[in-house]
């Protein structure tokens, strides 16, 4: 079975494979297509499971910086003055907003783009795979190592299909 199918197309393949089954298939063919789509489920359970802990983690910071800024905002009313915060945790607040993206960091949406969920789903190193000895290297790597290596494809494919935040 090739490793260049995305989701969509295993899936397919899959389904079509279990309606062509009968009692002259191969055991071995039943069990390459049930590990791959076994494999390809652990990865994707894998990323939505930190995705979720990192969209909780984001929404608890939130909400406490959002109360700390509604707080201030009744303290002050229409009168208040940016460039002279009375609460602390309004100018730590005000401070980081105002602070460039570090080297190396990107700005994404909170909850993911259909576009980045489906560009992480069909993560591929086609390109690197060209190249046999980066695929002896990734055959060497262990099911976990070879699931890590896949989430980073997925990140990365995912990062790049982030819609782009204007420079204000």
């Amino acid at each position: 079975m090739s490793d260049s199918l995305n989701n969509k197309e295993l899936v397919a393949v899959g389904h079509q494979f279990a309606k062509a089954m009968s009692t002259d298939t191969p055991i071995i063919d039943m069990a390459k297509i049930v590990s791959r789509l076994a494999e390809r489920l652990d990865c994707t359970t894998a990323a939505l499971h930190e995705m979720t802990k990192q969209r909780d983690a984001l929404g608890a910071e939130n909400a406490g910086l959002k109360q700390a800024a509604e707080f201030a905002a009744k303290l002050h009313g229409d009168r208040r003055d940016l460039t002279h915060p009375v609460d602390p945790q309004v100018a730590a607040y005000e401070k980081i907003m105002e602070q460039a993206v570090p080297d190396g960091w990107v700005t994404v949406p909170v909850e993911p783009t259909e576009d980045m969920v489906i560009a992480g789903f069909e993560a591929e190193l086609r390109e690197e795979f060209r190249d046999p000895e980066a695929w002896e290297a990734f055959e060497a790597m262990s099911g976990c190592e070879q699931a890590a290596h896949r989430a980073k494809w997925c990140w990365a494919a995912m990062i790049k299909a982030a819609p782009q935040q204007e420079v204000k």
